[in-house]
């Protein structure tokens, strides 16, 4: 990681990169990576215009049928969805809640495809395999498991690459 012209171990880029020792280098550009803080400050900006947005979004998500069948008329119910993308400049915020109200956020580059939704379903997956079912998981505390790390991971590389299209 770089800020900068220097590392973080302060060593001069351009000295890494004139010596042949380091290489071959692997080099990944981007933006630096948000702070704890940072993080749980952004989530919580976000969660009362979701919240806004919901009550005043006219269009219910097509979504909520995977929980009352819609030939039931008995629990019809409407599942306002509120933002679903949010998109600046310089960056998409994509989110995906939950029916329990778990929201999930990706923040991808403009420049990426606009196909999110399915990364974020495949969060919400690896979420529940391995972080629900895991017996050690206390409910509305953090966690920190190397198998749900690695395969957010995976899916974060996906989105970088392009794997996921609209459809």
């Amino acid at each position: 990681m770089a800020k900068g012209t220097f590392l973080e171990d302060n060593r001069d880029i351009m000295k890494v990169f004139s010596d042949k020792s380091n290489f071959p280098l692997t080099i990944k550009f981007g933006r630096p990576r948000l702070r704890p803080n940072d993080r749980i400050h952004l989530a919580s900006m976000f969660q009362p215009l979701h919240s806004m947005a919901r009550l005043l979004s006219p269009i219910p998500d097509s979504e909520f049928s995977l929980i009352a069948p819609a030939n039931d008329k008995k629990t019809q119910r409407v599942w306002n969805s509120g933002i679903q993308t949010l998109e600046t400049e310089c960056c998409r915020v994509h989110c995906l809640e939950t029916y329990t109200g778990v929201k999930f956020l990706l923040i991808t580059d403009v420049k990426l495809p606009m196909a999110s939704r399915e990364a974020l379903r495949r969060v919400y997956e690896a979420y529940t395999d391995f972080v629900l079912k895991n017996p050690f998981y206390s409910p509305n505390q953090p966690f920190n498991y190397e198998f749900f790390t690695n395969q957010i991971k995976i899916i974060c590389d996906q989105v970088e690459k392009g794997i996921y299209v609209i459809n």
